[in-house]
């Protein structure tokens, strides 16, 4: 029982910690992965190793005990109870004249029984103005004791805002967790220069601007807002305006999709621009949600069979939260390929478990390309936070909001530019409204509004040129094979979600095959 609530614990303070903090773990130099580790960190804050420890995956976290001061946990029962049953702290006494054991044997030991360990070789919480403490020996002694560990550097950016040292209420502001590159003691490396190596590594990981990153931000996201207001408000004004001019009012249908998809905007601005304000959490819960929902929309259409129930419900239940939770702790290597290799090879081996053979290859099919469409190519959206862009530390919700805006408005264009000047369609039994002058101009326009966005970008104007008119043409073509498959199934909008424009699906389509194109380019182009 004891055991139970020290794991229920445990479990709340991991929540609470990401709750306040929002916490971003950064893998920059290593990969989160089992191995036996120590992680060393800057000591600023009261919450400094919760906060580690809550930015590691439940897998590593399991594994991993910080070093604590017997000291101060075992002054009260609750603060006991917590260090032995809920973080399974390694609690060395910091009175040499009260131990009875050495802290090197102490943390060698666990080391030994398969734990990793945080500790903090700054020894006391900075106070200082300093980014850095001296660093005290017990880390070389360590090394030299254990040289097979990794040694990884963790910089903590933020949370001496959110809870400052003798403070006890939290601010929620959001932090950092970077985790550097592990080193090594050398064969005839001594105390001194090892410290000051290892300082190194620690330090390099500190952001040069990231307060100074976010404020331009902040004051980029605003401007965007405000901007995206007016025009929304001038825009409704044109269409209430123009059912006074236009034969027909109301009842014009060009006009009633114009102020449809003006109605859309509004929502879609008010939704995603809170989200942007609240920060990384709320972007990536909202893209969550949104495919979620597209993949609901997207399955009710498919061929299925009874025997796939289990594998539908491991698609919503398993897999979607899966690959956001891998978005959100960063880790590239996998949320890259988890959906078109690890769940393109899992899910049919459940359904072929059920035994039946009908329609096989076509209920896998539109099963994996659901999950492709509405999980993979959508969850590329947030990981644009992911990217670490030198000189844009900090901004990169505004590429998010790039790429909305620039797929939103050439979508819009390319129907302005069919009606006005289309005469050559592309496939008049998929689109009956989509045409090569409405592809020629919308990629243009958008090209041209990604040139007027190209200061909250790092692609410089020409680039944000190309980047814009590349995601256009991208958008484009997914609102066409979306259409390709509704016209396959029968039916005119994928759902009834979104006033005047169907389902969820109806108005990510063209952002749906952006966004890992936009995602890869940027990270192969601009990111570190």
């Amino acid at each position: 029982m004891t055991r139970f609530f020290g794991q229920i614990l445990g479990a709340s303070v991991v929540l609470f910690a990401r709750f306040i903090t929002a916490a971003r773990a950064n893998w920059e130099g290593v990969d989160p992965l089992p191995y036996k580790r120590v992680y060393y960190s800057n000591h600023t804050s009261n919450a400094d190793f919760i906060l580690i420890w809550a930015s590691l995956p439940p897998l590593l976290r399991r594994a991993t005990r910080p070093v604590a001061g017997a000291d101060y946990w075992l002054k009260s029962w609750i603060r006991a109870f917590i260090a032995r049953h809920s973080i399974n702290a390694v609690l060395i006494d910091r009175r040499a004249e009260h131990r009875n054991r050495d802290p090197i044997e102490q943390m060698a030991e666990a080391l030994d029984e398969g734990s990793s360990l945080i500790i903090f070789p700054e020894g006391g919480r900075n106070r200082t103005t300093d980014p850095l403490l001296p660093f005290k020996a017990g880390l070389f002694n360590l090394a030299k004791e254990r040289p097979d560990v990794d040694l990884v550097p963790v910089w903590l950016e933020n949370l001496n805002t959110v809870m400052p040292a003798g403070e006890i209420i939290p601010i929620p502001l959001i932090c950092t967790v970077t985790f550097g590159a592990p080193i090594h003691v050398g064969d005839n490396e001594d105390n001194d220069v090892f410290l000051a190596r290892a300082a190194d590594a620690l330090a390099a990981l500190q952001p040069a601007s990231a307060t100074a990153g976010g404020r331009v931000m902040y004051g980029d996201l605003m401007t965007l807002l405000w901007g995206a207001f007016g025009v929304l408000v001038a825009t409704t004004a044109l269409g209430q305006a123009l059912t006074f001019v236009v034969p027909g009012g109301s009842n014009d249908i060009v006009l009633g999709n114009f102020n449809a998809r003006v109605l859309a905007w509004w929502s879609m601005t008010i939704v995603i621009g809170l989200a942007s304000l609240i920060g990384q959490g709320a972007i990536i819960f909202l893209f969550g949600f949104l495919s979620f929902a597209a993949l609901r929309e997207f399955l009710t259409l498919t061929t299925k069979h009874r025997s796939d129930h289990l594998s539908l419900a491991a698609a919503f239940f398993v897999v979607l939260p899966a690959q956001y939770y891998l978005i959100w702790i960063g880790w590239y290597g996998l949320y890259s390929i988890f959906v078109p290799v690890y769940v393109f090879l899992m899910l049919p081996m459940i359904s072929a478990l059920r035994g039946r053979p009908e329609n096989f290859l076509i209920r896998i099919a539109e099963t994996q390309w659901a999950l492709m469409i509405a999980v993979f190519c959508i969850s590329h959206i947030p990981a644009l936070l992911n990217l670490d862009i030198p000189g844009f530390e900090g901004r990169n919700i505004l590429l998010i909001i790039f790429l909305i805006v620039v797929v939103q408005v050439s979508d819009t264009l390319q129907y302005v530019w069919s009606h006005l000047m289309g005469e050559h369609r592309l496939a008049p039994q998929i689109s009956s409204v989509k045409t090569i002058e409405g592809l020629i101009g919308s990629t243009v326009s958008g090209a041209l509004v990604g040139f007027f966005l190209f200061w909250i970008t790092p692609f410089g104007p020409l680039g944000a040129m190309a980047m814009a008119a590349l995601i256009s043409l991208l958008g484009f073509f997914g609102s066409f094979v979306m259409s390709a498959i509704k016209r396959d199934r029968g039916i005119r909008d994928w759902g009834p979600m979104v006033v005047g424009h169907g389902g969820f699906i109806d108005r990510l389509d063209g952002v749906i095959f952006a966004a890992p194109i936009f995602f890869h380019f940027t990270r192969f182009w601009w990111a570190a």
